[in-house]
């Protein structure tokens, strides 16, 4: 049996109040027509944290900071695992700019968090999103 090869990538649950309930930050890939939560691959030098703040940026245009580490999740995308280091964040800044490229990442949402395991693609996603809420 051959051995899979193993990406790494990290990722940030957003988690806020509003409208007295609470929501988390979404993203819409087209090229996957999927809705999932902000995360990319680790660039060489970086450290996971800091691929989880720069991807998160990348594709919501908001700032964040790393406040917990929340769980690490294994996908298997074709002959590769992608290993994801997932976080909890606490927004630092309002969208200063559209920092998505739109072929990447067609639409970010907030949903709340009631109604984001019907909106979610992946239910690894999902139970990642029960860990953030125990832990934030």
């Amino acid at each position: 049996m051959a051995r899979r090869r193993v990406v790494s990538a990290a990722g940030i649950v957003a988690l806020r109040e509003a409208d007295g309930a609470v929501q988390v930050l979404i993203v819409h890939r087209p090229k996957y027509d999927d809705w999932v939560l902000p995360k990319g691959h680790v660039e060489p030098g970086e450290s996971l944290s800091e691929t989880a703040i720069r991807e998160f940026h990348e594709e919501t245009g908001y700032r964040a900071a790393v406040t917990a580490k929340i769980a690490t999740v294994d996908y298997l995308v074709k002959d590769t695992i992608k290993r994801v280091h997932w976080f909890l964040g606490e927004l630092t800044t309002d969208p200063q700019e559209e920092v998505h490229n739109p072929a990447e990442v067609a639409a970010v949402a907030w949903v709340n968090i009631e109604d984001a395991p019907a909106k979610l693609t992946y239910v690894n996603e999902c139970e990642v999103l029960q860990k953030a809420v125990r832990v934030h």
